[in-house]
């Protein structure tokens, strides 16, 4: 059993290693036709698919891969393309407005992928296990509130449904947002 300093020196040094693996971030960008909420839009003047290329142009600068989903079963399509490709077994799930409109989790229990939720207490025995859990994930899921479109960049808020340490500690990231 790992204390409390043994899991904070294990999940940052998967973070370290993580953040030096170059291709490590997916992002999925599911488009108007069947976005969950349409609560932003662009600025005036500004041509919103315009928007969403330059940003995935940036984010693929970065080396991240970058799908693109006009639908929402697009999107769930893009989610399961990189679980096969990357062999995932674990996934560490958010659970954002995104996740949940797009039903990420009944595809992953579709897929037979083992689902690692955030806890539902925060009692210090289920958040170590909850730790512990998450150092086993292949891939950590989360929603993202903003996309940058000049640098690429993904605004991922923290709280209750949404933990930060499920895009930091997996391997691999996989950020959905809508457009």
């Amino acid at each position: 059993m790992m204390t409390h300093g043994g899991y904070k020196h294990a999940i940052l040094t998967a973070i370290r290693d993580n953040l030096a693996i170059a291709q490590r971030a997916h992002a999925i960008t599911v488009g108007r036709a069947e976005a969950a909420q349409d609560r932003w839009s662009s600025p005036k003047g500004l041509d919103r698919d315009a928007l969403v290329h330059r940003f995935m142009e940036e984010l693929r600068a970065l080396r991240a891969h970058v799908f693109l989903a006009r639908t929402s079963e697009d999107g769930r399509a893009g989610v399961r393309e990189v679980i096969l490709q990357r062999n995932v077994r674990s996934v560490a799930l958010s659970a954002s407005p995104v996740i949940l409109s797009l039903g990420v989790a009944s595809l992953l229990a579709e897929m037979g992928i083992e689902i690692i939720p955030l806890p539902a207490d925060n009692a210090p025995s289920t958040r170590q296990e909850y730790k512990h859990r998450l150092m086993t994930a292949d891939l950590g899921i989360t929603g993202a509130d903003f996309g940058l479109a000049e640098s690429g960049t993904l605004v991922v808020r923290t709280g209750p449904s949404e933990g930060r340490l499920v895009s930091l500690v997996p391997p691999v990231h996989m950020a959905i947002l809508t457009a």
